[in-house]
């Protein structure tokens, strides 16, 4: 059976997007960009346990004082609107991160399911750091800007 993480390589390469193998473990690393933003992107893989993962990073740091608002955001997002994967803040450092984990059993991962992890992960944290900045840098009220994040776009989109 082929690595599960030759897939993410695979999506990778042929988007041309430059990306690390991660000598410790199963998985990569790269840098991605959705319009205007870029995102940290880490790939984890489990082929013996035949579980993929991705980790989608956005590059805003939230300050201490404002941990506990992105925090109410993100329950809001994750109980209210995200259908696949769920954002989590790190904070001890201030970061948030979309995780996806895909336990296959006995499935097989395909290029075209990786490209869909991919593609949506990376629209919900487009939608979520524009929430994120609002929060943040113009005060915004979490609920008030779970709304405004929520009602742009739409799922069949990402």
């Amino acid at each position: 059976m082929a690595l599960l993480i030759n897939l993410a390589e695979q999506y990778l390469s042929e988007q041309n997007i430059e990306f690390e193998r991660l000598s410790s473990r199963e998985g990569l690393m790269a840098e991605m960009r959705r319009g205007t933003e870029s995102f940290n992107v880490f790939v984890e893989c489990d082929s013996d346990d035949n579980v993929f993962g991705i980790y989608i990073y956005s590059l805003v740091r939230v300050s201490e004082d404002k941990r506990n608002q992105i925090a109410e955001l993100l329950t809001y997002i994750n109980h209210g609107w995200i259908a696949f994967g769920c954002c989590h803040l790190d904070y001890k450092d201030g970061y948030v991160r979309y995780l996806h984990r895909v336990n296959l059993a006995d499935g097989v991962l395909t290029l075209a399911m990786v490209e869909k992890i991919f593609n949506y992960g990376l629209a919900i944290m487009s939608r979520l750091n524009s929430g994120i900045m609002l929060v943040v840098y113009c005060d915004n009220d979490p609920e008030e800007t779970y709304e405004l994040v929520r009602n742009t776009g739409s799922r069949q989109s990402e």
